[in-house]
């Protein structure tokens, strides 16, 4: 309940009490630093009273001191501090505002007894908002801050640890002027880039092998680094892992075969090219095969790596009819820009990951050599149709944001004029 009330009747424009500052202007209904509640008024406020209120109960205003601001009239400018009892009376030196005072001192006391039953009849009222922002500058400067620590953090272990291993299934259908009705609707599993060289590594090549078998591809196409050729290792040491490699892929399944070409990391070329075979994958080096279907040809052919120099698409595509279709393997996208010029329909390549970190608006902030053009999905030059796929794996960094693996699932169209094979 209230014991006393301490009145501080000050004139403007600040008066500092208790470690908080009172401001009243004419014409305003509350001070500055809002009080928890107003009461009506018959005069304009200017000056400012505080009571203090001592209770058994927690604060139900200010912490310190507890605190209800109330306006009250001009008349009490020269009293500066009087304490006020319920039995007490005020008794200024200057006679002229003993009566003024006695009227106001007691409109406050009875706004205070007021005060006191309507806290006891509501209980607890709200805080009253301090002097001082809660939510100051270098709060919001100090809470951005950890908020961007935060997401940085949450990026960086998704892009280490979830992203690399979630490869995501990219479908896309690809119309080819010159396909054979026969191969209309013929589907293509495209995976490239594995980079096996350790058991995570392993762990995704085994996911996607999964994967694709569960989409009951016809067809299946690898564009090569099977390996890593790190910047401290060497290729000896990186073409032992050919063979795990073609182990897990050797897994894979497609009723018209397997076929790949071999990457820029693949640099043990024949050792590689042996192993791979000796598991049912038929590597292209400058050379082609075909599959049939009814009576139908679609001709398959690859080119050694462009960037070791070994590519010779004239030789690969030697003894294939002009007016067959054919679809071309080659690791590097960029080499599109040649193939364009040649005979060929469809080009599949890898190499560039995507950019592996691929940033919202800038894009990625690395790109190798070769797939700096064609980076990513589908594309046309030209005549050619060129689809780049992201691959599987990572070099440098075993980390990948807004690049995930991908399993690329084709479905080649034949035009409504396109020939049949019979």
């Amino acid at each position: 309940m209230l014991r006393h009330v301490i009145v501080s009747i000050c004139g403007s424009p600040i008066t500092r009490m208790g470690g908080h500052l009172y401001w009243a202007r004419p014409g305003e209904l509350a001070p500055r630093n809002r009080s928890p509640f107003s009461l009506p008024f018959p005069h304009p406020p200017v000056f400012l009273a505080r009571l203090k209120i001592e209770a058994p109960s927690p604060p139900f205003l200010f912490s310190t001191p507890n605190a209800i601001a109330l306006p009250i009239h001009t008349g009490c400018s020269r009293l500066s501090r009087t304490r006020v009892f319920p039995s007490a009376q005020p008794s200024p030196s200057n006679r002229r505002y003993r009566s003024e005072v006695d009227t106001h001192l007691a409109f406050i006391y009875e706004s205070a007894q007021r005060t006191t039953r309507l806290v006891e009849k509501k209980g607890r009222l709200k805080p009253a908002t301090p002097n001082h922002p809660h939510f100051t500058r270098r709060r919001f400067l100090s809470a951005s801050v950890g908020f961007g620590t935060a997401c940085l953090l949450g990026l960086a272990a998704d892009a280490a640890l979830i992203e690399p291993r979630r490869p995501v299934i990219e479908r896309h259908e690809i119309r080819l002027a010159r396909l054979p009705r026969e191969f209309d609707g013929l589907t293509i599993a495209h995976l490239s880039d594995f980079h096996h060289d350790s058991q995570s590594s392993a762990e995704l090549i085994r996911h996607a092998v999964r994967t694709t078998n569960d989409l009951k591809p016809d067809l299946i196409a690898l564009t090569g680094d099977y390996v890593t050729l790190s910047a401290f290792g060497d290729r000896t040491s990186a073409a032992h892992h050919a063979k795990p490699c073609a182990q897990l892929l050797s897994e894979l399944h497609a009723p018209l075969g397997i076929f790949g070409v071999l990457g820029n990391h693949d640099q043990e070329a024949r050792t590689i090219a042996r192993t791979l075979e000796m598991y049912g994958i038929a590597i292209l080096r400058n050379f082609h095969l075909y599959v049939e279907r009814a009576g139908a040809r679609l001709w398959i052919t690859g080119v050694d790596d462009v960037l070791e120099g070994s590519a010779n698409l004239d030789q690969a595509l030697r003894g294939i009819p002009a007016e067959d279709c054919t679809v071309l393997l080659a690791h590097e996208p960029d080499y599109a820009d040649v193939a364009a010029h040649y005979r060929v329909d469809l080009q599949l390549s890898g190499h560039s990951h995507g950019g592996q970190v691929n940033l919202p608006v800038l894009g990625p902030p690395y790109l190798p050599a070769l797939a700096r053009k064609y980076p990513r999905g589908f594309r046309q030059v030209g005549p050619l149709a060129l689809y780049t796929t992201r691959g599987l794996g990572t070099t440098f960094l075993p980390i990948r944001f807004g690049s995930p693996p991908e399993i690329t699932f084709l479905t080649l169209r034949s035009s409504p004029a396109a020939p049949s094979g019979s």
